[in-house]
């Protein structure tokens, strides 16, 4: 018997978009809706602007975040620096060490006494 067929209106649309852009997943665009993610899919090739509003949706809400983030930056928040920076110019911007700088340390020798309780009680 199934789920009730989900009509794809304009309401069911402009919904899709909201969803999306608030950073849902399409899964998680499906459940919202009532339907299953293969039905969703299916929605999506049959109705080009459903498929056209929940790509909208994604790309505006990211927009929106890398809009917030780098009026961060500019205003000064080394934290929205750092994220912008290491995802925006990875080249200059690493998060793990350099190798050179871990073969710079030299070597530590640990030597163990193991029968030096031996000797003490001797």
């Amino acid at each position: 018997m199934g789920r009730p067929q989900i009509e794809i209106t304009e309401e069911v649309i402009n919904q899709a978009y909201e969803l999306a852009k608030k950073g849902l997943s399409r899964k998680q665009i499906a459940i919202s809706l009532g339907m299953g993610l293969s039905t969703l899919h299916e929605k999506m090739n049959k109705f080009p602007d459903f498929l056209e509003a929940i790509e909208q949706g994604s790309t505006d809400g990211i927009k929106e975040v890398v809009n917030a983030l780098f009026n961060k930056a500019v205003e000064g928040n080394v934290q929205a620096i750092q994220t912008f920076l290491y995802n925006r110019d990875q080249e200059n911007w690493k998060r793990e060490p350099q190798e050179s700088a871990i073969r710079d340390i030299p070597p530590i020798n640990i030597t163990m006494i193991t029968d030096a309780t031996d000797k003490a009680a001797d």
